[in-house]
């Protein structure tokens, strides 16, 4: 294997998704999900809203429109106050999670908003978009703090570890920053057609990539390789599970696939997840049941083993985002 200088200890990465969170599993009517009382679900789509739900009786919260446009990214602040969303319209909107109030509204790319993220402090938002920038927005007046020229296509997702900015784009490289904004080094992924999605191992020193050739990647300081097994179509959605021992993957071609983190081989592929493509992957914290979303405008909730437990109509447009966000327990918070 390739040997590659890097070091990844990620907490939150997604595609359009950050690793700390999970989707809930909910319904207006039946619970599927057990959860704290100060867990909420974050939902955005192409119909220009985010939703808040709550995902101990499914009672929707709040209705956002968020947007003219559709949303594409959403992010929730550490501390769980803040929701940023940014879509189509090249504005990032940042919201209160109490109770969806408007707190600013301001304009951020030159082209669609298509990445999201909070350091881990929350003294920052990151957005990567689709005129090939990365940008680091300061919360205390959100004002601009650094603007990169990233890659030379659509960025497709930015983190933030320790001292260091990750960001992948669609020209099928994956960068290390400074958070000054200097490029510490890049790894050229390969992927024939570009990088559409990445997410990172919450566990080990892993990151994944997925491409619209089909394939699945790994890098790590170990060395890199190909997944023992193919999408079979662009990789729309990356998400690894909180434990770090499954990858699941979603295609253009409506399929789900799981796969163990460690081998890198297919444990379970689900062939009928989404009409139209699945957008969206996610589990409940314990990683029992797994989520996904779809431009069918559904959520569906599937056993670890891939069974179909639930499907909902979930908003009028395709899914973007699903995040559960749960409250750290105290004694984590005081570290």
């Amino acid at each position: 294997m390739k040997k590659v200088s890097m070091a990844i200890n990620a907490r939150r990465v997604g595609s359009a998704i950050p690793l700390s969170f999970a989707l809930a599993v909910f319904s207006s009517t039946t619970l599927l999900v057990a959860a704290h009382a100060a867990d909420v679900v974050v939902t955005a789509s192409a119909d220009k809203h985010v939703k808040i739900w709550n995902p101990l009786n499914g009672a929707l919260i709040k209705d956002v429109t968020a947007s003219d446009a559709a949303v594409n990214a959403i992010a929730v602040s550490h501390d769980g106050k803040l929701i940023a969303s940014g879509g189509a319209d090249k504005k990032i909107h940042i919201w209160k999670m109490e109770d969806g109030s408007s707190v600013k509204e301001f304009a951020a790319h030159d082209g669609a908003v298509t990445s999201l993220f909070f350091t881990v402090d929350d003294k920052d938002l990151l957005s990567g978009g689709a005129d090939k920038k990365v940008i680091l927005w300061k919360t205390s007046d959100w004002s601009k703090e650094k603007s990169i020229d990233a890659h030379e296509g659509s960025v497709v997702g930015v983190i933030a570890i320790a001292d260091m900015l990750i960001s992948g784009g669609a020209d099928g490289k994956v960068k290390i920053w400074g958070l000054g904004g200097d490029m510490q080094f890049e790894i050229p992924t390969e992927h024939d057609g570009g990088l559409t999605a990445m997410s990172g191992n919450p566990t080990q020193q892993m990151l994944y990539t997925g491409g619209k050739d089909g394939k699945l990647k790994f890098w790590s300081a170990g060395g890199t390789g190909d997944f023992e097994g193919v999408q079979g179509s662009p990789v729309n959605a990356l998400y690894t599970l909180k434990d770090g021992k499954r990858v699941l993957s979603g295609g253009a071609d409506g399929k789900i696939k799981i796969w163990d983190a460690d081998t890198h081989k297919i444990i379970a592929t689900i062939d009928d997840g989404h009409t139209g493509g699945v957008t969206a992957l996610s589990s409940v914290p314990d990683g029992h049941l797994l989520i996904s979303g779809g431009a069918d405008k559904k959520i569906k909730v599937w056993s670890n083993d891939g069974k179909l437990l639930k499907s909902m109509d979930a908003h009028e447009g395709a899914i973007t985002a699903i995040i559960y966000f749960t409250e750290k327990p105290k004694e984590e918070k005081a570290k």
